[in-house]
């Protein structure tokens, strides 16, 4: 039969009202590290099949993240192995290299206290490579980039006072 609940009859739980929601689906996100002082891309980072989601309802907020791939390579003209980080190959289905979900108790949490009702980090196992001649190119970039700055810093203050006004 088809009846409506009346006043008297208790009516079906409802699922919770959501109040916030968020998802977004990223197919692709990549990134360099570029030393403009010698004209070279040191790194490259990219991490594949992206979601993020997130909502609120009045007793619980739940943030999920899932990484399908993650890798991190090396920009060397002839690197013997050009990828430093990358997932383990593994003979099992796709699934992602990094997840994470959080459920937060709206009810139970405080301004000053968070209470989670369940947390979970996933990470797969991954494969890390790192050849000597990436160390190098790494430390003459950071050393250049140290140098850079205490340049400008000088430039600023010529009297060599690196020292606040009003700050002992």
């Amino acid at each position: 039969s088809t009846e409506r609940p009346t006043a008297t009859q208790p009516r079906p739980s409802a699922s919770p009202r959501v109040k916030s929601y968020f998802n977004a689906d990223i197919g692709r996100v990549s990134a360099a590290l570029i030393d403009s002082q010698r004209a070279i891309e040191l790194l490259s980072f990219s991490a594949l099949d992206i979601d993020v989601r997130y909502w609120v309802t009045k007793a619980k907020t739940r943030i999920g993240v899932s990484i399908g791939w993650l890798q991190l390579d090396h920009q060397d003209d002839n690197p013997r192995e050009p990828v430093i980080i990358a997932p383990t190959p593994t003979i099992q289905q796709y699934f992602p290299v990094i997840q994470v979900l959080a459920v937060k108790d709206n009810l139970r949490s405080e301004t000053d206290v968070l209470s989670f009702q369940f947390i979970d980090i996933s990470v797969a196992d991954f494969d890390i490579t790192i050849e000597e001649s990436f160390l190098f190119d790494l430390f003459d970039f950071l050393s250049s980039v140290k140098l850079r700055r205490r340049r400008k810093i000088r430039t600023r203050n010529p009297n060599g006072d690196n020292h606040r006004v009003g700050h002992n």
